[in-house]
C-alpha cells in the first residue's frame, strides 16, 4: 500500500495536532475569507503558513505558499492576510491548508524520516529481473536494494510467446474507416473490407496517395520489453512489388522487413531485439512513395514477445556473498534460470502532492514520529532558546519513536546464507 505526499502531510499534521484544511469563501491576491475559521481550534496567527492546494484561477497559484501576516475576525469575516500577492484573485472554493511549519519543511521532514527510520520502515524488494548467464557467478544487485539481500533464490524458467497487438485481425472497427486500437494512418485512406479477407470477417483496405504512408500501432510500457526479441508479422495483399513492408521502432532505431513481392497474399515478418531502455514500441505497415495503390492487411497480424517466466518452486541459493553492489554466487547456475533477490529498499522520496511513498499503517506512525523529531530539531537549531520546553518535546518524541520502532517496526527476514550448499 502507498500514500501520497498530500495524504502523508495530512497524517503528520493530524499526528502533531496541527491539521487545518478549508475552502475559501472569497478573497483577493493578498487575503482570503473563510467563515469556517471561526471553528479552528487554534487561531491562525502571523508566522504560520498557508498552502493553496487546488482550485485557484486556471491552477496558476495551486501549490503556492504564503507566510501569514495577520488574522482578523472583525465583522465575522475571519480573514487571513499575507504580504506577497498571488498572481490572481482568489475565488470561492479554493482549497487551502494552514501549517505551523513551512509545507516544504514538512516534505523535507518526511523524506528525511524515510532514511532515518530505516530499517524499521522499508520497501519490500522482490526482484526477478536477473537470469543466469553461461559461466557467470557475479551479478549486479538491483539498484533498489539497500544493503545485502535477505534471500536469494534460483528458479527454473519457461519461454512464452506473448501477443502484444490489439485487434490484430481487424475484426473490430470504431467506424467504417477507423479500425479499433490502431493509430492514425498517414497518407492512407482506410476502409472496412468484408469481401476480400485472409481469414475472419474483415480486413483493412488501404488506399495510398503518391506519398509514403503507414498504419501504426503503439504498444504501452515499452520499457517492459527491454532486451527482448520481438517479431511482427502480417498477411498483406498487394499487386505492386517493393512498395509494402513492416517496421518495428524502439524510440531510436527502426528495423524493417523485406518488401512485399507484389504477387497477392504474402506474410511479411520482421524481428528486432529491444535495447536496454526502449522509449517507444511502435509497429507499422508501411507503403513507399509512388503511384497510388490499394493493398489489404488482414490476419491475424502478430507481435510476439518471447517472455521468460518463472516455473516451478524457487530453490534457496546458499552461501552467496555480497561484494559492494555485486552478488557473488558459490557456483554458476544453469544458463537461463531466474535469479530472484528478496530484500529491503528505502521508501521512495516525494516532492509533489501526487508522489507516493510505499508505507501503510501502523508503520506510518514511525514515519510521522521521525518526521516530527526532524522538525523539532530543525526549529531548535534555527532559533536557539534558553527555554527547556522544546528540548523536553524532543525528548518525549525520541522516546515515542523508540517505542513505535519496537511495537510497529517491520519484521526483517533471516538471511539464508550459512548452510551446506549442494549446488542448486
Amino acid at each position: 500500500m502507498t500514500k501520497t505526499l498530500a495524504q502523508l502531510r495530512q497524517g503528520l499534521c493530524e499526528w502533531t495536532g496541527d491539521w487545518w484544511s478549508g475552502t475559501v469563501d472569497s478573497g483577493e491576491k493578498n487575503f482570503l475569507n473563510d467563515a469556517a475559521l471561526a471553528d479552528k481550534r487554534d487561531q491562525a496567527n502571523s508566522g504560520q503558513w498557508v498552502l493553496f492546494v487546488s482550485g485557484t484561477t486556471s491552477g496558476t497559484d495551486d501549490g503556492q505558499i504564503r507566510l501569514i501576516d495577520s488574522y482578523s475576525d472583525e465583522d465575522n469575516k475571519y480573514e487571513i492576510r499575507w504580504r506577497r500577492p498571488l498572481s490572481a484573485d482568489l475565488v470561492a472554493a479554493v482549497v487551502y491548508e494552514i501549517h505551523r511549519y513551512h509545507p516544504d519543511d514538512i516534505t523535507r521532514a518526511l523524506n528525511f524520516a524515510r532514511l532515518s527510520a530505516y530499517p524499521y520502515i522499508y520497501r519490500f524488494i522482490d526482484d526477478s529481473t536477473m537470469y543466469a548467464q553461461e559461466s557467470q557467478k557475479e551479478y549486479a544487485l538491483p539498484s533498489s536494494l539497500e544493503g545485502s539481500p535477505d534471500e536469494v533464490y534460483i528458479t527454473d524458467t519457461i519461454t512464452i510467446d506473448d501477443e502484444l497487438l490489439e485487434n490484430n485481425g481487424f475484426e473490430d472497427w470504431d467506424s467504417s474507416s477507423d479500425p479499433a486500437d490502431w493509430g492514425t494512418a498517414t497518407n492512407l485512406t482506410l476502409a472496412q473490407e468484408t469481401a476480400f479477407v485472409w481469414e475472419g470477417s474483415n480486413s483493412c483496405k488501404c488506399t495510398s496517395t503518391t506519398s509514403a504512408g503507414s498504419l501504426p500501432q503503439t504498444i504501452s510500457s515499452a520499457s517492459s520489453y527491454a532486451g527482448q526479441k520481438l517479431t511482427f508479422s502480417a498477411p498483406v495483399y498487394a499487386n505492386s512489388a517493393t512498395r509494402i513492408r513492416l517496421s518495428i521502432y524502439d524510440g531510436t532505431t527502426t528495423t524493417y522487413s523485406s518488401y512485399h513481392g507484389g504477387s497477392g497474399w504474402e506474410e511479411l515478418t520482421v524481428s528486432a531485439t529491444m535495447p536496454a531502455s526502449p522509449s517507444e514500441l511502435t509497429v507499422k505497415v508501411e507503403v513507399a512513395a509512388g503511384t497510388a495503390m490499394v493493398f489489404h492487411v488482414d490476419g491475424t497480424c502478430h507481435l510476439w514477445a518471447s517472455l521468460r517466466k518463472p516455473s516451478g518452486t524457487p530453490q534457496p541459493m546458499l552461501n552467496y556473498r555480497v561484494n559492494g553492489t555485486l552478488l557473488e554466487l558459490p557456483h554458476c547456475p544453469a544458463t537461463g534460470r531466474f535469479i530472484r533477490v528478496v530484500g529491503k529498499g528505502l521508501l521512495s522520496s516525494v516532492s509533489s502532492d501526487t508522489d507516493e511513498m510505499e508505507v501503510s499503517d501502523p508503520q506510518t506512525f514511525i514515519l510521522y514520529a521521525a518526521s516530527y523529531l526532524y522538525l523539532l530539531e530543525q526549529s531548535a537549531a534555527r532559533k536557539p532558546t534558553d527555554s527547556t520546553e522544546i528540548y523536553k518535546e524532543i525528548g518525549r518524541t525520541q522516546a515515542r519513536l523508540a517505542q513505535l520502532k519496537r511495537e510497529c517496526g517491520m519484521e526483517s527476514k533471516a538471511q539464508l546464507r550459512i548452510s551446506p550448499d549442494w549446488g542448486v
